[in-house]
């Protein structure tokens, strides 16, 4: 091929490329974001690159450590259960120390406290106080998730939460030195050092968060919880009622429940069940969220955009039954060849970044336009608490489950995708808001 030739071919596609970009309403929504939302959407990679890469060996350093199956469980739930009590206090947090001072707080005590103690935890008790002071993330998410939105347009909250995604797909740069430190250090020194990093990663998001957003509706002063506080309870009640009368809340209450138990079952047994039952290496453990990250990427430019533009059962509904799919694949693993294990796990991690890359976006988006804009810190603090609440006890009884029937993890996500698809397919979505999610429709 003449040189001429192929520089012409080369120029061309790259100028497909750049208009594809350039058309891509997904690209685009990212130079027209603004203010808190802008903050929020930049800094969100310091949080989600810490978490994707710690995460998925924290269950097994906790293994390592000594803690059962059980324990392994009961600590999940704790955490949950504090989330339950704590989303309580969200709204009435928020309205006494403003919404910027209360992520500050408590994202802190949250996020980059718990990871100093679970560097430190050496017994069953710490990794106890770790995951409760965790669970304390549900008084700033209302908090944060306000702020998310007040600078938010309204037609583009798919994207929004879509970039929200992405931004832990930076993670899949770094996994490889997750996997190398497993490798040079151990697993439960790799997973301290990890740590370590996420402590002060997350530690400067939230300062950079603080000094960076705007709160307009905050207080004028910082005023401290009292007495009198507790009389703000008393909207608790009409909140839930008020909630509970509007359909599409019960719904996607409902579906968050199920999303909710079904990822803590499995989430919570992955990395153990792989590597102590299907005799993969921990090494293996970081290759795993890289390749959903990287393949998350992938999709959401390449296929997410245009299934978005779809009615919203369509993408949600397939969201959901690719993660139903990939619990069946767990739970063939094991009469799988064993040269089979490793490609089925990585088909399996793709289902899995192809749900994620559809439900999360689409959840978002249709909880948030059900949220009431005047009430919103206190309905999302509602829609939380329950959620968690669920979470946590199913999370109990799974540990039991699992400590006699590891499988038995999968079965009950395997459940939860089940009941959520067949909720989805049975909603009566009307007009409105079809077109509140998707405004192109």
């Amino acid at each position: 091929m003449p040189l001429s030739t192929g520089l012409l071919k080369y120029g061309t596609m790259r100028a497909k490329v750049h208009a594809y970009f350039l058309n891509n309403p997904l690209w685009q929504s990212l130079f027209q974001l603004k203010g808190n939302t802008r903050v929020a959407v930049f800094l969100q990679p310091l949080w989600a690159v810490a978490f994707t890469l710690y995460s998925p060996y924290l269950p097994v350093y906790m293994s390592a450590m000594g803690l059962s199956d059980f324990e392994i469980g009961a600590v999940t739930a704790a955490g949950l259960f504090i989330q339950f009590v704590a989303a309580f206090f969200g709204g009435i947090v928020s309205e006494h120390l403003g919404r910027r001072r209360t992520v500050l707080v408590f994202d802190l005590l949250c996020w980059s406290l718990p990871m100093v103690l679970y560097f430190l935890a050496d017994n069953y008790a710490v990794f106890m106080a770790a995951s409760l002071l965790s669970g304390l993330c549900q008084i700033s998410n209302g908090s944060w998730s306000s702020l998310l939105m007040e600078d938010a347009d309204r037609t583009q909250l798919v994207y929004v939460f879509t970039w929200m995604q992405i931004a832990g797909y930076v993670a899949v740069f770094f996994a490889p030195l997750a996997a190398w430190l497993i490798g040079q250090q151990g697993l439960v020194w790799g997973t301290r050092i990890l740590l370590l990093f996420a402590a002060v990663s997350m530690t400067a998001k939230c300062l950079l968060f603080f000094f960076l957003t705007h709160d307009e509706a905050g207080p004028a002063k910082v005023r401290f919880l009292g007495p009198g506080s507790l009389s703000q309870f008393k909207k608790f009640g009409p909140t839930v009622t008020n909630m509970w009368a509007r359909k599409p809340i019960r719904f996607i209450w409902v579906v968050m429940v199920l999303y909710q138990s079904a990822l803590t079952f499995s989430g919570t047994y992955f990395g153990i069940y792989i590597t102590e039952n299907l005799g993969v290496s921990p090494v293996f453990l970081s290759y795993f969220p890289m390749i959903r990250a990287l393949m998350s990427f992938l999709l959401t430019f390449l296929v997410q955009t245009r299934l978005n533009r779809l009615p919203f059962k369509i993408p949600f509904g397939l969201g959901l039954g690719l993660y139903l799919l990939g619990q069946i694949l767990l739970l063939v693993a094991p009469f799988t060849p064993a040269g089979l294990i490793l490609p089925l796990l990585i088909f399996y991690t793709l289902t899995e970044a192809l749900g994620a890359a559809l439900v999360l976006p689409q959840r978002d988006a249709f909880l948030n336009n059900a949220l009431d804009d005047t009430n919103r810190i206190w309905e999302l603090s509602m829609v939380n608490a329950m959620v968690v609440l669920v979470a946590a006890l199913s999370s109990l009884v799974g540990a039991r489950l699992v400590q006699q029937f590891r499988q038995g993890a999968f079965i009950l996500a395997l459940l939860g995708h089940t009941i959520s698809l067949l909720a989805t397919f049975f909603y009566p979505i009307s007009d409105k808001e079809e077109a509140n999610i998707n405004p192109a429709l």
